[in-house]
């Protein structure tokens, strides 16, 4: 972070209304600092929630929300997002990744059969594809 985040903050302090300080505030923070991360990717997505780049901070968002607050949360931010950004294929691959790890965390403290696991996986990775265009031929059926 070194002298990005000072020069950053200073800026965003000097332009309160330009998304562009909260943009790279929220990527500097990314990965380093969830909780500093969901503050300036929250207030990009307040200022510019269609601007095309702005997906990327929609994604940290739902990044910081989940690993503070859990998958569920995370989920809500994505939704949140897909209707400003349809097109945007990381959002959507996010939004597939995240309904896979809320299905593990329902099932994660019950036993279960590990092929009806690969079998719902495969199901919901059909469906994500089929959500973006793709078609895909049926999948096998399992014994």
């Amino acid at each position: 972070m070194g002298r990005t985040a000072p020069l950053l903050l200073r800026y965003a302090d000097e332009h309160p209304e330009d998304p562009h300080g909260p943009f790279f505030l929220a990527q500097v923070y990314a990965g380093a600092d969830w909780p500093a991360c969901e503050v300036w990717a929250r207030r990009c997505v307040e200022l510019a929630p269609d601007e095309e780049a702005c997906h990327e901070a929609w994604i940290w968002l739902a990044q910081a929300v989940g690993v503070q607050r859990g998958v569920h949360e995370a989920i809500r931010i994505i939704d949140e997002a897909i209707p400003h950004h349809p097109a945007s294929p990381d959002l959507w691959h996010l939004a597939a990744n995240l309904a896979a790890l809320k299905w593990r965390s329902l099932v994660g403290s019950e036993p279960y059969d590990r092929l009806a696991v690969k079998r719902v996986d495969a199901d919901r990775a059909r469906s994500a594809f089929l959500l973006l265009g793709f078609d895909l031929a049926p999948a096998e059926q399992a014994p």
